[in-house]
């Protein structure tokens, strides 16, 4: 549900006004404060109606006796509801549609728990039909894109970052074997130019791979995107 937020600033004719959601207004206002000082400010909100309430089972389907739109003549159809997806509902002209939700990849039917078209990577999913979603377990599983379960992709980016920890090490322990020259009195390793270089190189590729960590962690975070991952044979 989002709410109006209005701002007005006293003496002024100057007002703002704000739509938000429970975690879009912490930004916003962080936002705000970060850049502009006022010396009179008021905040109202306004809390907006309740548009729609929806309850699923967990497969998907529709619990219709406790699920309502509480003004169905003013607003329209929302169809991005279970997980998210985009429900297939009365698009033809008779006014039937497929009932299905649109994942991208395939189309799922929440009536029988199954998807319609085989999964692009069944392979991965050796043990599991391959029409069936999330192992048969959508309470701790969500697969959003039709092709692969979260708690996969998880378990593969966890392997990644193990990967990428065990290189940065072999890479630290490749830098105390280049100096030939011993340590200082404070028992820093010394270099030569020639060793110099190569600790420069290697600590060039750390942070590379450092990089690429931090860049695996922001797209774990981000919702609003999926991404998938690729193996490519290389050094």
């Amino acid at each position: 549900m989002f709410n109006l937020m209005e701002m007005k600033l006293f003496g002024s004719t100057l007002s703002f006004r704000y739509v938000y959601d429970s975690v879009s207004i912490v930004a916003f206002l962080y936002s705000l404060f970060a850049h502009f000082f006022f010396d009179n400010l008021s905040v109202k909100t306004y809390s907006g109606p309740m548009v729609e309430e929806n309850h699923y089972y967990p497969f998907g389907l529709t619990m219709t006796g406790i699920s309502d739109k509480a003004l169905r003549a003013n607003y329209a159809e929302n169809k991005l509801s279970y997980n998210g997806k985009e429900l297939q509902h009365q698009e033809f002209s008779d006014g039937s549609g497929l009932e299905e939700y649109d994942y991208g990849s395939r189309f799922y039917n929440a009536q029988i728990g199954r998807f319609d078209q085989i999964d692009p990577k069944a392979g991965k999913y050796s043990s599991e039909s391959t029409y069936d979603y999330v192992g048969n377990n959508p309470i701790s599983r969500f697969d959003p894109n039709g092709k692969e379960w979260d708690d996969k992709a998880k378990k593969e980016v966890a392997d990644l970052n193990n990967k990428i920890d065990s290189k940065i090490g072999e890479i630290g322990k490749q830098i105390g074997k280049v100096s030939k020259s011993g340590k200082d009195d404070n028992g820093n390793s010394i270099y030569n130019e020639d060793e110099q270089a190569q600790v420069d190189e290697l600590n060039s590729k750390k942070d590379n791979l450092s990089e690429v960590k931090n860049e695996i962690q922001q797209m774990g975070e981000d919702k609003d995107h999926i991404f998938s991952l690729e193996g490519k044979r290389g050094k």
